[in-house]
């Protein structure tokens, strides 16, 4: 179907009675699966890296958004993605939860997000991102290719040349604060579970660090 795989090749030569080389004879094997779970696997590192990198500026630091810039640009170096951000939740006086975006780290060559006045002052349900409420509420993400996602979420995350992303709620006093996000722009991509688990690790981290501002305020 046009896509490039990986293989592996294990072959020798057939002689004849008198030693001459005939031909070869082997079996190409399709090792593309075993590749893609070594690439997630070193992904995992590469985020578990940033991980250690983020506790410990956090810890340096007495406010964690003096420091967010820089995580930010780590953990999107590790994961190879387009964009990594921060959104933040609030609620209207009528009790609509609204998000805004905070802080962005962007790759070369990609249109940032961070001054889009579509992604400030949200309606996330009335936007039709109820489905994206439900899930954060059970602190679960939200990810894939945008391909499978409901039209609206779709129409609106191609307007900003997204192809597959996930969004990890941060869960701050029992409540979901907000949520992180990556970004592909370049390409489709599956997120694995192990670079998965790696980038709930690098939320939770995030959370701790807002929690404990929140506390000290």
């Amino acid at each position: 179907n046009g896509h490039y795989i990986w293989i592996k090749e294990d072959s020798s030569i057939i002689h004849g009675e008198d030693g001459t080389p005939l031909f070869w004879q082997g079996i190409l094997l399709d090792i593309t699966d075993q590749k893609q779970v070594e690439k997630n696997l070193q992904r995992r590192d590469a985020i578990l890296k940033a991980v250690g990198y983020s506790a410990e500026q956090f810890l340096k630091s007495t406010d964690w958004e003096d420091c967010i810039n820089p995580v930010l640009e780590q953990l999107g170096k590790a994961t190879q993605v387009s964009r990594v951000y921060v959104f933040k939740k609030e609620l209207s006086p009528d009790n609509k939860i609204i998000v805004s975006q905070l802080f962005e780290w962007w790759n070369h060559g990609i249109e940032p997000q961070i001054n889009n006045e579509g992604l400030q002052n949200k309606d996330f349900a009335a936007d039709g991102f109820s489905r994206w409420i439900e899930l954060f509420n059970q602190g679960l993400s939200v990810y894939g290719s945008i391909n499978n996602f409901p039209a609206k979420e779709k129409l609106f995350l191609e307007q900003q040349d997204i192809l597959a992303l996930i969004c990890i709620p941060l869960q701050v006093e029992k409540n979901w604060w907000g949520f992180s996000g990556f970004d592909e722009c370049a390409a489709e991509r599956e997120w694995g579970e192990a670079e998965g688990d790696a980038l709930k690790a690098a939320a939770n981290t995030l959370s701790t660090a807002i929690e404990k501002k929140l506390s000290e305020e």
